[in-house]
């Protein structure tokens, strides 16, 4: 019975949701109509003429990209029993996610279309998400007063059924534990030693199930009777209970957890990684999008700055060095040369004037945009290093490599040739692994947007 509310429960969430965009991007209309008739603003209409079919097309489109967004980032499973600030931050995520894929298609597709009303549907539409899911919980708050929490039985030793009920009261999450059932600890003599085994009446739960369902089923602390919970877990699929299994190990909070199959074994996959989510497929579409775009123009301003670079300073146009990038493999890396290649007064090279000003504006990493369509580096990511800074990294910190290098890099929020601490680059990027998020991209754009127009 569970498993049928719970889906029926999922189809309506995304009905709403669907519905929800819809009407945002209505809501916009008419408010951007309300403030030109009232002539509160003065605001000027310079897209073309859009036709019907364009403007049903990227409704459309965003009506289904947002659910779909929000199921990848698996909103809808375990959306009952999240806390309310983690589901208004999920919607922000994909909120932002659905504005900038479908302005991108828009791009790509040549759609004639104001998307300034794209963009200023997503305060709306997270302000209508925001209202339903407090109605939701509402509704589910409501429920609970009538006694309509999720029945579960919990299964581990003294200790961690005790951390259960007590993470359950704290977080008010809708769940009653209707049952209880201990993992005992039987002592035995083996020779001269007192040892103790891990004993756990499986047909009692069983018995117990046949007589009065649950609909959640909360394993914890099961350490030396695995035999005994994999015969539960079987019960448990037969009867549709949905299950809630303790991880045996402990890990960092920086390492994701997903799951996966290896042919047909069930496995758990720990990984400092950001693996394949919708954000991350989102931040490599966007490097190669940037990449192909700027490409034409580029081909360019290579054939100008090189010239440019022999009249300042004769000798070679770019320069090749070996960096440490993804997974600690090595590749090269290239950029605009801006020293002289002749021993100056002071016995080491110096910028020529051309090259001071390339560093200023940056110029000379536009070589590097070749590593990005080489799938080597990212618009945004963290320091490439030098084989020898790359050894300074050990232990844990070697998560700083489960990410493509950065042309940018968020340490200073400026190009990454500019460092000159390493190992505060180096600290500040591990932060960069572990926080990152395309809000947290964007935000360093912007901030290098604006730190560059500062300089000039």
């Amino acid at each position: 019975m569970y498993h049928f509310e719970r889906n029926i429960f999922r189809i309506i969430n995304i009905t709403l949701d669907t519905a929800l965009v819809i009407l945002s991007f209505e809501a916009t209309k008419l408010i951007r109509k309300v403030i030109v008739s009232t002539g509160i603003l003065e605001v000027f209409d310079i897209s073309p003429v859009v036709a019907p079919i364009e403007v049903t097309i990227i409704i459309l489109l965003m009506a289904v990209l947002y659910p779909a967004l929000l199921y990848l980032n698996r909103f809808y499973p375990t959306s009952r029993i999240k806390k309310f600030r983690d589901k208004a931050m999920l919607i922000s995520i994909c909120i932002f996610e659905l504005i900038f894929i479908t302005i991108l298609i828009s791009f790509m597709f040549h759609i004639s279309f104001n998307r300034t009303l794209i963009v200023l549907s997503g305060p709306i539409l997270f302000l209508f998400a925001i209202a339903k899911e407090h109605m939701i919980s509402n509704l589910a708050i409501s429920r609970q007063r009538i006694g309509r929490y999720k029945p579960a039985m919990v299964i581990g030793n003294e200790n961690t059924i005790g951390l259960i009920s007590r993470k359950i009261q704290d977080d008010n999450l809708p769940i009653a534990i209707k049952k209880v059932f201990y993992i005992m600890q039987i002592p035995y003599k083996e020779g001269s030693e007192i040892r103790s085994r891990a004993c756990l009446n499986t047909d009692t739960i069983i018995d117990s199930l046949n007589e009065e369902s649950v609909e959640l089923a909360i394993i914890a602390g099961f350490d030396g009777c695995e035999d005994f919970v994999r015969e539960i877990l079987i019960v448990c699929e037969e009867k549709n209970i949905e299950v809630w299994l303790e991880s045996p190990f402990q890990i960092s909070k920086s390492s994701k957890t997903s799951f996966g199959h290896l042919s047909d074994m069930p496995m758990i996959v720990f990984s400092s990684m950001g693996g394949y989510s919708s954000q991350m497929l989102t931040k490599i579409f966007f490097d190669y999008l940037v990449a192909i775009l700027l490409l034409p123009v580029l081909c360019i301003a290579y054939v100008v700055i090189g010239i440019v670079i022999k009249i300042n300073s004769p000798g070679s146009i770019i320069v090749k060095e070996e960096v440490v990038g993804l997974l600690e493999r090595p590749f090269i890396s290239y950029k605009f040369r801006t020293t002289s290649e002749y021993v100056i007064e002071k016995g080491e090279p110096g910028l020529f004037p051309f090259g001071r000003f390339m560093e200023k504006y940056d110029l000379d990493l536009l070589p590097e945009t070749l590593n990005i369509l080489k799938g080597k580096m990212s618009l945004i990511g963290p320091y490439p290093l030098y084989r020898e800074d790359a050894a300074l990294v050990k232990g844990t910190n070697k998560r700083f490599f489960s990410m493509k290098p950065g042309i940018i890099c968020p340490s200073h929020l400026a190009p990454a040739v500019r460092t000159p601490d390493i190992n505060q680059a180096i600290e500040d990027d591990i932060r960069y692994v572990d926080d990152w998020s395309l809000f947290l991209d964007m935000a360093i754009i912007l901030n290098l947007i604006l730190k560059k127009g500062k300089k000039a």
